[in-house]
């Protein structure tokens, strides 16, 4: 990986928290929603950021390794996950990950493959940790949210797979469509076992932020049974059989 990538990712890292607002909000939701799709004792998350999610891992699962690349987040989450025995932090690119991390039931991929340069390669890089029967689970916003929807008919976007100044300032490189998801895991050598979405977002983060929390989980909620228009949508994928 290029240091140009490095400073990428670590120029994003000098702001970004997931301990910040609504964006904590939606970190807790996620992790609680992943955590029960996924299968145990052993779960490799990739894209750790800063550790919120790693939390809710290591507090339901037996052994957690929390993957990112740039070291900045990994400090911060060491510092704020403290020693907890059940949990590895690994300070790696996704394509150079050591051989010697083991195998998992598990696999999470949850707002990673909107930032990387190869998705396809992240996605086979993730299979590759899977236990014969383990499972991978890819997590990334919705092309066809509703918020974004909204943002072309007024004019902010021009089309819901454009790139918003908020998506730029976080370092995304695509936003996807269901069918361009299972494309990728496809391309990877992956088959779809289930797939979901979560959280009707009708307005930007920055435009909730003052909502309660009572009424942003009713919107998580009702974004289950809507998952045409979620914000955030899932695939559950497997190595093909």
């Amino acid at each position: 990986m290029s240091e140009t990538e490095r400073q990428r990712l670590e120029g994003v890292a000098e702001w970004f928290s997931t301990f910040d607002g609504i964006n904590g909000l939606i970190i807790d939701y996620t992790a609680r929603y992943l955590s029960d799709l996924a299968r145990g004792p052993a779960i490799a998350e990739m894209g750790c950021a800063d550790g919120r999610m790693t939390q809710t891992l290591a507090d339901r699962f037996e052994r957690v390794t929390a993957i990112d690349a740039s070291a900045t987040q990994i400090d911060r989450a060491k510092d704020r996950m403290g020693a907890r025995d059940n949990v590895t932090f690994v300070n790696t690119f996704f394509e150079a990950m050591p051989n010697d991390l083991g195998l998992f039931n598990t696999v999470i991929q949850a707002h990673i493959l909107e930032h990387v340069e190869d998705p396809v390669a992240t996605l086979k890089a993730g299979a590759d940790l899977l236990i014969d029967e383990g499972i991978l689970i890819a997590q990334v916003p919705h092309a066809m949210s509703l918020h974004r929807r909204i943002g072309v008919a007024m004019g902010l976007i021009k089309s819901v797979t454009g790139l918003s100044k908020a998506d730029q300032k976080l370092g995304h490189r695509r936003v996807y469509t269901k069918k361009a998801l299972v494309a990728d895991a496809t391309a990877a050598g992956l088959q779809v076992i289930d797939d979901g979405g979560f959280f009707i977002k009708p307005l930007s983060n920055a435009q909730m932020e003052t909502w309660s929390p009572d009424l942003l989980s009713a919107f998580f909620e009702v974004g289950r049974t809507m998952k045409e228009y979620a914000a955030e949508i899932y695939l559950v994928l497997r190595r093909k059989q």
